[in-house]
C-alpha cells in the first residue's frame, strides 16, 4: 500500500486524534476521538487498543517522513548521475578520490527509500 493510499483511508476515517480509554483487562477498551467523546471503535485487548490509536495517530507524520526520504532519495540519486563522477580532493590529506566511492555505503539506503514499483 503507497503513502497516497494510507493518507486516502485516514481522510475517509473518523478525525483525530484518537484515544483510548481503558477498562479493565478482559473487558472492552474504547477507542475514541478526542474533543467529541465519539467511540471509533471497541477492542477487548488493551494492546491491540493502543496499537491502533498509536498507529492511526502516527500515521500522517510518518508518511510524510518515507515522502521527504523519497525526495531525498531521487536528489542523491541526481547527484550521483549527474555530478558525482568528478574527482575531487576531500580532504586533503586522502588525496583525489571518487565521490561514488564515499556514496557507495548508502546505495542501499536511497535505493530502499524508493517508492516500491
Amino acid at each position: 500500500m503507497t503513502t497516497k493510499e494510507l493518507l486516502a483511508l485516514v481522510e475517509k476515517a473518523t478525525p483525530g486524534p484518537w484515544k483510548l480509554c481503558d477498562g479493565p483487562e478482559g473487558f472492552e477498551h474504547r477507542v475514541y476521538m478526542d474533543g467529541l467523546n465519539l467511540t471509533v471503535a471497541e477492542v477487548v485487548r488493551n494492546p491491540d487498543a493502543s496499537l491502533i490509536v498509536a498507529a492511526v495517530n502516527a500515521l500522517p507524520a510518518l508518511c510524510a517522513e518515507v515522502e521527504a526520504l523519497r525526495k531525498d532519495a531521487e536528489r542523491l540519486d541526481w547527484l550521483e548521475k549527474n555530478t558525482l563522477s568528478f574527482n575531487l580532493r576531500y580532504p586533503p590529506y586522502m588525496g583525489w578520490i571518487r565521490w561514488k566511492t564515499l556514496l557507495h555505503p548508502s546505495r542501499a539506503a536511497i535505493d530502499a527509500a524508493k517508492e516500491p514499483k
